[in-house]
Parts: C-alpha cells; structure tokens; sequence
C-alpha cells in the first residue's frame, strides 16, 4: 500500500484513478518539477518497483501517471541521496 502511495506522489494520478483518489487527479512531483530539479532522498530505500520505473523516467523523460495511458513527457534533472555506502555495495 505504501509503495502506491508513493507512486502516485511521485507519478500523479488520473481522477478515480483508485479509491480516494482527488476528482480532479492531481500532478506528481515530477510533473510539478518538470524544467527543473527533483531531489529523491534515501532513493535506495523506494521499493524496487518503483525504483524501475524511476530508471526508466530518467531514460525516456516521460511517464505515466498512475491510471493514465497518456504519455507525459518532462524536463527535470533528479538528484538521489542515500545514506548507504555505495561502494562497498
């Protein structure tokens, strides 16, 4: 349940796009930081799901929201921390 929360804070959703979803859908953080930087704290801790599809936004500059089979295509730069150590991962 979390991860989908975070998917649509992330993604933005479609209206009725699940149950208590805004009637008017609502724009995700990357729609919202599109010409502009996003910073993902503890990226390493998303779900692995999630984690996949952030890739693939960085790939193609373009996503889905969530109930959506419209394409949005962004301009954002994205920053990810973590507090893990990367190199002896």
């Amino acid at each position: 349940m979390a991860s989908n929360l975070i998917e649509a804070e992330l993604f933005g959703y479609e209206p009725g796009a699940f149950t208590g979803a805004l009637t008017k859908g609502k724009k995700g953080l990357l729609e919202v930081a599109d010409q502009g930087t996003l910073f993902l704290d503890e990226i390493g801790d998303l779900p692995l799901e999630l984690q996949v599809k952030l890739l693939k936004v960085i790939e193609d500059q373009a996503f889905y929201p969530v109930g959506s089979s419209k394409l949005k295509h962004i301009d954002v730069r994205i920053i990810a921390a973590s507090h893990k150590n990367l190199k002896n991962l």
